[in-house]
Parts: C-alpha cells; sequence; structure tokens
C-alpha cells in the first residue's frame, strides 16, 4: 500500500518532489564585523552563508571584473 496524502500536502503517491536550485537560490555569502567580548577585544570578521541578513554586507559577484592581462612576449636587456 502507497501512503496518500489526504490535506493534499507533503507525500504525494508515497514519492516526495522537489524542485531543484528552488531553496538555494535564496542564500547568500554575507558577512560583517564583531568586536570581540575578551580579551584582546579586536575586531573580527564574521562570515556567513544563508538568507539575506538586514545588518550583513552581501558578497557580490567579482567574475565581472576585468583582470590584467600579463605579457608572455618581453624584450630582452
Amino acid at each position: 500500500m502507497v501512503a496518500r496524502s489526504v490535506c493534499g500536502h507533503g507525500i504525494k503517491d508515497g514519492v516526495k518532489k522537489t524542485e531543484r536550485g528552488t531553496s538555494m537560490d535564496k542564500y547568500v555569502l554575507q558577512y560583517s564585523y564583531e568586536r570581540r567580548k575578551i580579551h584582546p577585544y579586536e575586531k573580527t570578521k564574521i562570515w556567513y552563508y544563508g538568507p539575506k541578513l538586514d545588518h550583513m554586507k552581501e558578497v557580490k559577484d567579482d567574475s565581472k571584473r576585468k583582470t590584467k592581462k600579463i605579457r608572455t612576449n618581453t624584450k630582452p636587456d
């Protein structure tokens, strides 16, 4: 016998259906700064990967940045 959902939520016909890509799209890499609460009371960077929080700064994708090309042919002295 296959389990069936009466209310229409969750598992239907014994197979749990999930959509790919929907859960990870909401997560972003973020950071913020915090002062340590014990000696030496230094400022540290906190990293967080998850849903967007208001007080944290989002790390942008740097793949659009231009890269400087290095010359392969140089003149000898």
